[in-house]
């Protein structure tokens, strides 16, 4: 009867210690789940200067000169009650001397206007044209629709063309990070 007593105690244990076993896999099992869950909900992303589409290149390339094109322009066309002011100030920082005073005397009106009507401004491109005209001068091109908002509410879309003159010449600083200068820059309803 002691052996049998003893054999019962002793799977009793070898029973106890299998559910902890199953019991911590499951717990582990979960938490894996979770982290797995938290990977995929909040991808890991690593920035790469210079790397345009997943791309990078050394130097300036075709692709890198277009980019920062598209991000000087979007600077002037993209704006907000809120941010029109910030955000003519820094575009301004591009200007060639007499491209800025052509764009101060239209920025005022602008932003007055943008403030008053409390409209959005968002320019949408469907196409994008790169040339180099020069030494370390370009000219950019591109089309699409100027989306207005007043609000919450859609003022319209009409189609417009987008044109810069610019070079890539300068020391980058701290307001300048291209190391660009705009010589023109038109916006005009296509």
């Amino acid at each position: 009867m002691a052996t049998v007593e003893a054999a019962v105690g002793w799977q009793k244990w070898v029973i106890a210690a299998l559910l902890v076993v199953v019991g911590l896999l499951g717990i582990l099992l979960f938490r894996a789940d979770d982290a797995l869950a938290q990977a995929v909900r909040h991808p890991q992303l690593e920035v790469v200067p210079g790397a345009v589409a997943g791309l990078y290149t050394a130097g300036i390339s075709h692709a890198n000169v277009q980019a920062a094109a598209f991000n000087l322009a979007s600077i002037a066309l993209d704006v907000t009650p809120k941010n029109v002011g910030q955000k003519y100030r820094e575009f301004e920082d591009f200007l060639s001397p007499g491209e800025l005073l052509a764009f101060e005397k239209q920025a005022s009106s602008l932003e007055s206007g943008i403030k008053s009507r409390d409209e959005s401004r968002v320019f949408i491109a469907d196409h994008q044209h790169l040339a180099r005209v020069g030494n370390d001068l370009y000219k950019f091109s591109e089309t699409g629709t100027y989306e207005f908002f007043s609000g919450d509410i859609h003022l319209g879309n009409p189609p417009y063309k987008v044109s810069m003159v610019f070079s890539v010449d300068d020391e980058p600083s701290p307001d300048n990070p291209y190391g660009v200068v705009i010589h023109r820059f038109d916006v005009e309803q296509a």
